[in-house]
């Protein structure tokens, strides 16, 4: 049977993701009662919309003076406003999603297929067709949705575009990315990954590659350019949005200081607001962040400690964190303990061991599954990319794709304490990859250069 190029395939992981998907629709098809939004709008995205339909500006603000937001790009709340204008309410909007994402799961498999043979390639596709925190995303009213279809196939054409050469790819990507990045910012430093792996391709030859940087890079700040410019005209800064600063102020700087006094993060963060005399993370805008980043600055450096406790446990975290307690809870099953299961595993193993005895009989071992495989997960994929590179050599497309879940966990460590499991999503793919590279050279026991994965 010919996988590659076959029709059947997508399509088969197309109709699983979107069966899935479905199933976290939050509102029944079949009843015309009224829906509220506001039951799973998330990060004030509702708010916006709402206040531009009102003709109050692009803003969170309840009541007046309407404050200019700094908080969030502009794309998605735009987006919401204009299904709501069209049709009448918000529904409309999870459709759209659930479309999207059973769609992103393609490029998933897309993607894979780059590194692994066809039958592997079709497994990451399934993976990223069931996973469920990505399913249930589609039926919230936030971003990463959206950004999940923009950034995935952006990711695949650059990858096609170290093989190929081609300029539309590396333009399309670029284009791809930019209008991403004003759905979620996250992305907005990652265009710099691209140089050195022009380098490595190019070498020498210059002509190339200062071109080809300055397509990518001219495409990508044109997109964002009109809101730099809103920025700048309202705010006195280009920046993109005020996350960075108050993210580094109100989680890192509360997460160090909780991690070398013993406390929570909550008491840190109303320790250290009272005495900064600051109400909340509220008071931080584009405005005024290069205050708060200097003073976010020159508290981090009086709990170095704490810093690299806080960091490492993000990165933890970050790759182990599953986020299904929240999938539970949309079905009124909440998890009721004292303390998150990462910090009893690491610091009180036997109390750990109870706790996940406990859980395996009640609904909620689908958390403690979860987080198993997820800590399984990451482990094998880093073996995977260990095993990769010993069998196939060091290429542009790993360094991408390798650079890319780097740059995700990094950029995470500014979150702290607030880290889970959503922080992960984009990678999810390239960790799949690797895991199930990892696996095949386990079980196999010579791979072929040529065809890693059989």
């Amino acid at each position: 049977m010919q996988f590659a190029g076959n029709w059947k395939i997508p399509l088969i992981i197309f109709l699983i993701a979107l069966a899935v998907r479905i199933s976290f629709l939050p509102f029944s098809i079949f009843d015309e009662g009224h829906f509220s939004p506001e039951a799973v709008a998330f990060d004030g995205y509702y708010e916006l919309s709402e206040n531009i339909l009102a003709g109050n500006g692009f803003t969170r603000s309840s009541e007046a003076p309407f404050v200019p937001d700094s908080v969030r790009t502009p794309l998605y709340p735009y987006l919401l406003a204009g299904i709501a204008l069209l049709f009448g309410n918000y529904e409309p909007i999870f459709f759209l999603q659930i479309l999207l994402g059973s769609i992103s799961t393609i490029f998933a498999w897309r993607i894979a297929r780059e590194f692994l043979t066809p039958r592997a390639s079709i497994i990451v596709g399934v993976l990223s067709a069931v996973e469920p925190l990505t399913a249930y995303l589609t039926g919230t009213v936030m971003t990463e949705t959206l950004f999940l279809f923009l950034f995935f196939p952006s990711v695949w054409l650059l990858i096609r575009f170290f093989d190929q050469q081609k300029l539309w790819t590396l333009a399309t990507a670029s284009l791809l990315l930019g209008i991403a990045t004003l759905i979620k910012p996250t992305m907005q430093y990652a265009p710099i990954l691209l140089i050195p792996l022009l380098i490595l391709i190019h070498g020498k030859n210059w002509k190339p590659l200062v071109f080809q940087s300055a397509l990518f890079a001219s495409i990508f700040v044109l997109i964002l350019s009109p809101w730099m410019y809103r920025n700048y005209t309202t705010f006195g800064t280009t920046s993109l949005v005020v996350q960075p600063v108050s993210n580094l102020y109100a989680y890192l700087v509360p997460s160090t200081i909780a991690f070398e006094k013993g406390i929570t993060y909550e008491e840190a963060a109303e320790e250290f607001f009272e005495r900064e005399n600051v109400g909340s993370i509220e008071d931080i805008n584009l405005g005024n962040a290069v205050v708060f980043k200097e003073r976010a600055v020159a508290e981090l450096k009086k709990h170095k400690k704490g810093f690299a406790m806080s960091a490492g446990m993000t990165i933890f975290a970050f790759f182990t964190h599953d986020t299904y307690a929240t999938i539970l809870d949309r079905s009124d099953i909440r998890m009721s303990f004292e303390h998150p299961p990462i910090s009893t595993l690491l610091t009180r193993p036997i109390e750990a061991m109870r706790f996940a005895l406990t859980l395996m009989q009640r609904p909620e071992a689908f958390v403690l599954i979860g987080r198993l495989f997820w800590i399984i997960t990451a482990l094998l994929s880093a073996y995977g990319v260990t095993r990769y590179t010993f069998i196939n050599g060091i290429s542009p497309k790993l360094l991408f794709v390798a650079g890319l879940v780097g740059y995700f966990a990094a950029t995470t460590i500014v979150i702290g304490l607030a880290v889970n499991g959503r922080f992960r999503v984009p990678i999810d793919p390239f960790i799949f990859v690797f895991t199930i590279f990892a696996l095949q050279s386990i079980f196999q026991k010579r791979p072929d250069r040529d065809e890693p994965i059989a």
